[in-house]
């Protein structure tokens, strides 16, 4: 089971919240009206090693089988940071920013550097998540790059 230092919870209220583990920044439950909408397998092992079986990965940055690195890239399995704590919004929602940067085992596998945010925001009946990409290297760094989530 991940510890509690490993996952960052967006709260509306008693009955809608989110969870996210910083292994991969997956999802792993959306408790919407009281009922989760996020499958994560009895499979899952949360070892900060393998990526979680189940909830809303991210692909990045390839999807499928990659001979650079392992299938559906690095994100999933990459320790990430919380950039912004969840935060209550003016318009009734809460979100939450994340942040995966290249560092020496990204750039072993993947020879770019990069900036990857990833924001969730929570709202009463829907759930947005976001990405964004950006380049930090050189201009021609980031090509061929085929990222998203699963769901």
């Amino acid at each position: 089971m991940a510890t509690p230092q490993s996952v960052v919870k967006l709260v509306l209220d008693e009955n809608n919240c989110v969870q996210v583990n910083l292994h991969g920044a997956t999802l792993t439950s959306w408790i919407h009206d009281g009922n989760d909408m996020i499958f994560v397998s009895e499979k899952a092992v949360f070892d900060n090693k393998k990526a979680i079986r189940g909830g809303v990965p991210i692909i990045f940055p390839q999807f499928g089988s990659w001979e650079l690195g392992p299938q559906h890239g690095f994100a999933r399995i990459s320790q990430w940071q919380l950039l912004q704590e969840p935060t209550k919004n003016d318009n009734g929602s809460v979100s939450a920013v994340f942040r995966l940067s290249d560092n020496e085992g990204t750039r072993k596998m993947w020879d770019c550097k990069f900036d990857l945010d990833y924001c969730i925001t929570l709202w009463k009946h829907s759930l947005q998540l976001s990405l964004k990409v950006h380049n930090t290297g050189r201009m021609d760094s980031l090509r061929n790059i085929i990222f998203g989530f699963c769901i």
